[in-house]
């Protein structure tokens, strides 16, 4: 990792992560900013210069939006994918976790064998009907659901690594 600290440029590993963290600038900088808050339900100035930041540290990133969960990231790029492309089902792997949401409870890590029956106590079928699930790097069982759900298939959604 590198992180430039007072104009000097300093590479770090792991083990010397500490030094880049622990620099009074930084924890100074960090007291001060938590004095007006750590946790906003609605965007706030710094959220704003941030995302000027990183937009202009990559091209290709034209807007970003900051949320407080993994959750709420995921329940946005369901809506996003339904809504880009007016299709309904997702394909989610077993074992993986995508938040609290119900469509993501289907064979969370639990094992349940049956196509779309939440394994959460709570989550209605109808929530979890949509939802496809496929044992993680199967991809003969993906080409499977893409081909009996033939145009409905709204998104993937995975976890790099299980």
């Amino acid at each position: 990792m590198t992180v430039n600290l007072d104009g000097k440029k300093k590479t770090f590993t792991l083990k010397k992560s500490e030094e880049a963290f622990n620099a009074a600038k930084v924890l100074a900088a960090l007291a001060e900013t938590t004095k007006t808050g750590t946790s906003f339900g609605a965007p706030c100035l710094l959220e704003n210069v941030l995302a000027e930041m990183v937009i202009s540290a990559v091209p290709s990133i034209e807007m970003v939006r900051f949320v407080n969960s993994g959750t709420e990231v995921c329940i946005g790029v369901l809506r996003l994918a339904r809504a880009f492309t007016s299709r309904e089902k997702i394909i989610k792997f077993e074992g993986c976790y995508h938040g609290h949401a119900d469509p993501y409870l289907v064979k969370a890590g639990c094992g349940v064998a049956t196509l779309g029956l939440p394994d959460s106590p709570g989550v209605p079928k109808a929530s979890t009907a949509p939802t496809l699930s496929s044992p993680y790097n199967d991809f003969a069982d993906v080409e499977l659901l893409f081909e009996t759900n033939k145009g409905e298939i709204a998104a993937v959604i995975l976890e790099p690594v299980v």
